[in-house]
């Protein structure tokens, strides 16, 4: 028997992936109801191609998701569409990428990109004194693990170190000897390895993990309700913060419901300028659950709190400026139209030609914290495009959901009475023309051929509320609205202040030369979402004291690893921790090292006496940190508790029965799994698993690690450790 444990995912992610490699196409599979896609197949990873484009056997280049591709390379740039990202902003390595992710098309998974071999010669160069064949699947051959991802610029993407980080941050995961993040490779990339009768492999059942919050803790839902943390499930949306500290919808990936507490601490704040409610607010959590302190800089345990600290709440009923407001208005009346209007947090969308640059970035500038993705682009027409997008949020949803109430854009009756001057002139530069003739005072109008005849009268009556008379004409079958010469002089004296001067061409020449103003720092002094609030109040509420309290302990996993729980922004984390050849012990989050201090990662490296289970030079540990809750176990320990997934020995993670026994001590939980006899196999098998934990509700995925000794197998026992991560997570994830 061969023992293998499926382990649950606590966010380990390879290293050293081989990102590019050399392939041949070994399948195309037809895809139902799609004329101009397929499914190609490439070692053990399904890519959606045009139908067409390659034939079986076909010698290609294969991107792995994840990869970030430069954009600068003209092979890549038609990627710019799909998303970018900009690496290392302000430095002079600073550059803009493309980062492949994990799709679903006609109800096919496609994981990466397949391009041909022609088309890269510096490769070809290499290649065409080897035979192909000696490459597939052969990883003892030099040129199949050769740097093809250095050799063409293309890089690993990693997100940037989180801004409430930055101060205890030493910098990027250290380089040290053999030491990885992880070795844990994908079972996609396996496949010329596995063996059909590799044995059934079996585990035991998975333990359970404590929660840290009281089931009544009430969690901001990303459509700006609220619900209990109990009656919250896997899939739904809440809200939570980004590296930019923006608040943003966030998946919940996992539920937790984790036993009993013999007590709460009782944090109470005073809410000032945290809108409209009571004067109070209090949060009930275990005493290591994880609160973001913005003064510090950092997140504390609950315990740690004292009185006097400001934690940072959001808003009780948070809403978009009326800067922002105006913008998007006139963006939906414009060239604006919005992405997914059918969720309950969505974005608008808008693009102009690169002549225009400078007017998208002057409406990034008025939407602040609002502002999202910058694309670089090409029209279908061939024109260079720059597109833009603002972050996805219920607070758009819920002020303009009138514009779609059923999925495609109208004008609502709202417009008239909401259009002021700041809209209108965004309506303006996006939609509106000067008309200039000899003899005649200028004129201006709107193209409104995109609305119906009701709905260019609703924008009449509203340019009718500003003092704007206008005329509804209709030529060639397009509609515009036209005003006459006073109308037009009193339009230009309302926009002329705000537009900027990329955009002047549509003002007279006499409204000419203003810089577009914009208020200060964009508004972000009203009423931000965000507001920090001073804790007055810390206590210990024992069980049945009051009796209508509840003990039950509850937690959530999401995607931004935050969430906010009666208004109080809480997190978890995880971690890497070795000894380098000095001896010094590094400790290390995701993917950047952190300074000693004051931080949760140090303070759980320090209550676990975690130094003593490495040996000088030669050992580490990888863990989550579940800083809102604690493990259960016998000891009912009131610290930060651990998950370790890694034990790792001159950085090559080892089987798990060479573990030291403090290590297996704190291991993760074990799913009941016998092994499939494919890679796509075991990938499907993860897609339909479902949570012991929580019936009924999907797994993000497992990590299969051996268990015992043995001799069978050994092309897979060389891989202590491998993953398979469910498609359908990664899709709903953005992975």
């Amino acid at each position: 028997m061969h023992t293998l444990s499926a382990v649950h995912m606590v966010g380990m992610d390879t290293i050293e992936r081989r990102l590019v490699t050399v392939e041949t196409i070994t399948a195309l599979t037809p895809i139902p109801n799609a004329d101009a896609i397929e499914s190609a197949s490439v070692r053990g990873w399904n890519v959606v191609v045009r139908k067409g484009e390659f034939s079986i056997g076909q010698a290609v280049l294969y991107f792995e998701i994840d990869s970030a591709l430069p954009l600068s390379d003209p092979r890549f740039a038609f990627l710019a569409a799909r998303g970018t990202k900009i690496l290392d902003p302000g430095t002079e390595t600073e550059r803009v990428v493309h980062r492949l992710k994990t799709a679903r098309l006609r109800g096919v998974y496609s994981q990466g990109l397949v391009l041909a071999l022609t088309d890269f010669p510096e490769v070809t160069g290499l290649l065409q004194n080897q035979p192909l064949p000696s490459l597939l699947g052969a990883s003892a051959d030099d040129l199949a693990t050769y740097d093809w991802a250095g050799l063409l610029g293309v890089h690993k993407y990693e997100p940037p170190i989180p801004l409430s980080w930055a101060a205890q941050v030493v910098g990027e995961f250290p380089s040290f000897g053999a030491m990885r993040k992880t070795d844990s490779e994908r079972v996609q990339n396996l496949t010329g390895v596995w063996r059909r009768s590799w044995p059934t492999a079996r585990g035991r059942p998975p333990k359970r993990w404590d929660g840290c919050l009281e089931a009544r803790t009430r969690i901001q839902m990303a459509d700006g309700s609220k619900k209990f943390i109990r009656n919250v499930a896997v899939g739904d949306e809440v809200l939570g913060m980004d590296q930019q500290g923006r608040v943003v919808p966030t998946v919940v990936t996992r539920t937790w419901r984790n036993g009993q507490t013999d007590h709460w601490v009782s944090l109470i704040g005073r809410r000032n300028n945290a809108g409209r409610g009571s004067a109070t607010t209090s949060l009930n959590a275990t005493a290591n659950h994880m609160i973001w302190m913005p003064d510090r800089g950092k997140y504390v345990a609950a315990s740690d709190v004292v009185v006097g600290d400001r934690v940072l709440t959001i808003r009780v009923s948070p809403a978009i400026t009326p800067m922002q407001e105006s913008v998007i208005l006139g963006k939906l009346l414009g060239d604006g139209c919005a992405d997914t209007p059918e969720c309950p947090a969505w974005g608008v969308v808008w693009g102009h030609t690169e002549k225009d640059a400078d007017y998208v970035m002057w409406t990034r500038k008025a939407l602040g914290p609002l502002a999202g993705q910058l694309q670089y682009a090409t029209s279908g027409y061939g024109s260079s495009m720059v597109r833009s997008r603002t972050v996805k949020s219920p607070f758009i949803a819920h002020a303009f959901r009138d514009f779609y109430p059923e999925g495609r854009k109208i004008v609502p009756k709202l417009v008239v009475g909401r259009l002021d001057p700041i809209s209108l002139a965004v309506w303006y530069m996006d939609d509106g023309s000067l008309s200039v003739s000899e003899g005649q005072e200028d004129r201006a109008a709107f193209a409104t051929d995109g609305f119906s005849l009701e709905e260019n009268e609703i924008l009449q009556e509203a340019l009718r509320c500003l003092g704007l008379d206008s005329s509804l004409q209709l030529s060639k079958g397009r509609w515009h609205i036209r005003l006459n010469c006073r109308s037009a002089e009193k339009l230009f004296l309302m926009v002329a202040p705000y537009i900027p001067t990329v955009m002047q061409r549509k003002l007279p020449a006499r409204y000419r030369g203003g810089p577009g103003w914009l208020p200060p720092d964009n508004d972000a002094g009203f009423q931000p979402f965000l507001v920090p609030i001073t804790i007055e109040k810390v206590g210990v509420i024992r069980s049945g004291k009051p009796s209508t309290l509840q003990m039950t302990k509850f937690d959530l996993t999401t995607g931004t690893s935050n969430f906010f729980a009666n208004q109080t922004l809480v997190h978890n984390s995880s971690c890497t921790v070795f000894s380098d050849s000095s001896g010094e012990l590094r400790v290390c989050g995701r993917g950047w090292e952190l300074k000693d201090g004051d931080n949760v990662y140090w303070n759980t490296v320090r209550a676990y006496g975690i130094e003593s289970w490495l040996h000088k030079g030669t050992t580490g540990v990888q863990f989550e940190i579940f800083g809102p809750g604690i493990q259960k176990n016998p000891l009912r320990s009131p610290t930060v508790r651990v998950a370790v997934f890694d034990y790792l020995i001159h950085g090559v993670p080892q089987p798990r029965f060479v573990w030291p026994r403090q290590v297996l001590a704190h291991t993760t939980p074990i799913h009941d799994l016998e092994l499939c006899s494919s890679p796509a196999g075991a990938v499907e098998q993860v897609d339909g698993l479902t949570s012991l934990i929580t019936p009924g509700r999907r797994a993000e995925g497992v990590v299969w690690h051996q268990t015992t000794p043995t001799i069978a197998c050994m092309e897979l026992d060389q891989r202590s450790t491998f993953k398979a991560i469910s498609n359908s997570y990664l899709v709903k994830t953005g992975g």
